[in-house]
């Protein structure tokens, strides 16, 4: 068995995916007060960060969904041995972290189109940063933050415990080297 586990691989990208997006907000904060010269700066910071914060999660979502899920998944399917509790409690969780992922992705790319769209209207507007948009970018990653909070919450507290009872040191690192293959694989 690795060292590591899938579940400590994907609690360390949820940190990591944590830290990126606080600094998202913090550079959204000096964009919004920022003088012209400043703006060119932070603005091209800002589509850089959200392009990072997507393919980093982009991936982790295709290590839990491709890597770890299928593993427990597959554990329920057969009807082995503990899972009473985990048949439904799985289907649900599972639903809800798939439907997460989702609104996700789908909030990475509006953000990434906000930050688009900045960048031409800076561009236009002599590198002053336009208020508008700017100010949505800053509540769209501000709910998405949230949101992303809760998931990890959710995953670290509740569901990865859960899936370090269950399944078997074989089971865990047949996850993880699906991780490492997915990881491998082009974005």
């Amino acid at each position: 068995m690795s060292e590591r586990s899938a579940t400590d691989e994907l609690r360390e990208e949820h940190r990591s995916a944590i830290l990126q997006m606080s600094q998202l907000e913090a550079a959204l904060g000096s964009l919004a007060g920022s003088a012209q010269r400043a703006a060119a700066e932070v603005k091209s910071s800002i589509k850089a960060r959200i392009e990072s914060l997507r393919g980093h999660l982009f991936l982790h979502f295709r290590k839990e969904e491709e890597g770890l899920y299928p593993e427990v998944q597959r554990m329920v399917a057969e009807g082995a041995p503990r899972v009473d509790i985990m048949t439904q409690f799985f289907s649900q969780a599972a639903d809800s972290d798939l439907t997460a992922h989702h609104l996700l992705r789908v909030r990475l790319r509006e953000m990434q189109e906000l930050a688009e769209g900045i960048e031409r209207c800076t561009g236009e507007a002599g590198g002053r940063a336009p208020v508008g948009p700017v100010e949505t970018l800053r509540s769209l990653v501000s709910t998405s933050f949230d949101l992303l909070t809760r998931h990890i919450e959710k995953e670290d507290g509740l569901v990865f415990p859960m899936i370090e009872r269950l399944l078997e040191p074989a089971q865990m690192e047949a996850a993880a080297a699906r991780m490492r293959e997915i990881s491998r694989q082009p974005a």
